[in-house]
């Protein structure tokens, strides 16, 4: 028994090594242009021998070892080196894939003899280039709505062919950013060539402020290579608008007969406000203007405190988080006759009333005034915090996966053949030949025949 054990064990494991090396030996010396044929036949082939051969394995471990061990061992046997060349495929596919490539473009790529100059055994156009991206600048740290800025890319051949027809590829899914997805690139010379390319990164209007995020990929068509690429992270920051607001509102009485702090006619009043700018963009072109249509109330524009000479003041521009003080002098006489003052104010700059204010602000009569509003500081920039200087990481380099799909496919479907093939015709013997208590049952019927001939 151990003799028949150490056997099958011997077998077993040679089968394993002999199905490697047979897989080893054919994915690397065979050369056609579609070695996919020859290894689904191989496969297909194996199946019939395995399932031609199991019912002779079979019978002999069940004389041997019993049906338990003899059905086990039959299966193992069988589907091992099956699984084992298939695993050698695969290990083999995705470097064989990339090699053949390569082959077949050395051996079409014309070779010209060598000049004085180049001592190569192939011409410059026969042999790769080796590429690297060295660097990667971006100029903003912080790229704002319809801003450009300009993505410096710098590559680098240490090959010894030249680089011819090389391409860059950007990808980002951050929205608001405009560039051009593959860019030329010069050829490179071979062995110490340089070339920087500036490609242009614009933020749209509709960009947001976050970390945007743009994947950087070098491509060469004639050997195939593709350069591990780059991701660049940078920050973004949303339109940089102004904000006008009417802040620090007051009417104050300025010249009575009876200073008692309240509006009363026959009185002069000061109206003063600030103008501030609580965005982070710039205001240009800003005019405020004031308008008061009530019968009594006139404005004096000899008393003006801050120079105005009309109700509309205007100001080149108003930075992020200034302000600007208006000031203008009323009279109200005997003939106003309302509760209260009413004046509007509205506010403007380059983009009309989009960055601006229209307000309605009224002042009762015979009261205590008390100022409205106040000037608050801002931050020019709120994001501020969040800004880092863009920064450069490694990606891994994207893999060709060969034919791998189409062998996994044929893999699961040969196992489905296999495995009905073999369970079919275990079916079929059980259904044709006897089984053991038949058999001896048939025997003791001849037996007992015998028998009674005998006494006859």
């Amino acid at each position: 028994m151990k003799i028949v054990k150490s056997l099958v064990l011997w077998v077993y494991f040679s089968l394993l090594i002999l199905s490697f090396f047979i897989g080893m030996i054919i994915m690397f010396s065979f050369d056609g242009e579609n070695p996919q044929s020859l290894f689904f036949g191989l496969i297909f082939g194996l199946i019939f021998c395995t399932n031609v051969a199991q019912d002779s394995i079979d019978k002999f471990l069940t004389r041997k070892l019993g049906k338990t061990w003899a059905r086990a061992l039959t299966v193992t046997i069988c589907v091992t080196p099956f699984l084992i060349l298939i695993g050698s495929v695969i290990f083999v596919n995705q470097w064989w894939y990339t090699e053949r490539k390569v082959r077949k473009n050395h051996l079409n790529t014309p070779i010209t003899a060598a000049n004085s100059e180049n001592t190569d055994t192939f011409s410059t156009s026969a042999l790769p280039p080796i590429l690297s991206i060295e660097n990667i600048k971006f100029s903003e740290k912080v790229l704002d709505a319809d801003e450009i800025a300009t993505l410096s890319i710098h590559i680098k051949n240490i090959g010894r062919g030249d680089a011819r027809d090389l391409t860059i590829h950007l990808k980002s899914n951050f929205q608001g950013l405009l560039f051009p997805q593959i860019t030329p690139v010069p050829s490179i010379p071979k062995k110490t060539g340089q070339q920087t390319v500036d490609i242009h990164v614009k933020g749209t209007a509709d960009l947001s402020t976050g970390k945007a995020k743009i994947e950087i990929y070098l491509e060469e068509p004639h050997f195939e290579q593709r350069i591990p690429g780059k991701q660049l992270t940078f920050d973004t920051r949303k339109p940089r608008t102004p904000d006008l607001v009417l802040v620090d509102y007051a009417v104050l009485e300025k010249v009575s007969a009876s200073p008692n702090n309240r509006i009363d006619v026959n009185e002069e009043i000061a109206l003063k406000f600030y103008v501030q700018n609580k965005g982070i963009g710039t205001a240009e072109k800003v005019t405020v203007q004031v308008k008061n249509n009530q019968t009594g109330v006139t404005w004096l524009p000899e008393a003006n405190e801050t120079g105005h000479r009309t109700t509309t003041a205007r100001f080149s521009q108003i930075d992020p988080g200034k302000h600007e003080l208006i000031a203008y002098t009323y009279h109200v006489n005997s003939k106003f006759t309302d509760k209260e003052l009413r004046f509007t104010i509205s506010a403007t700059e380059k983009h009309g009333k989009k960055y601006g204010f229209s307000e309605t602000k009224e002042v009762a009569i015979n009261k205590k005034l008390k100022p409205l509003g106040k000037i608050t500081p801002i931050s020019i920039d709120d994001e501020a915090p969040l800004h880092e200087n863009p920064r450069v990481e490694e990606l891994p380099p994207l893999k060709s996966s060969g034919n791998t799909p189409w062998i996994l496919f044929v893999i699961v479907v040969c196992c489905g053949l296999l495995f009905i093939i073999i369970w079919k015709r275990r079916r079929r013997g059980k259904q044709t030949n006897p089984s053991d208590s038949d058999q001896r049952q048939k025997a003791a019927y001849k037996e007992a025949a015998g028998r009674k001939e005998h006494f006859k």
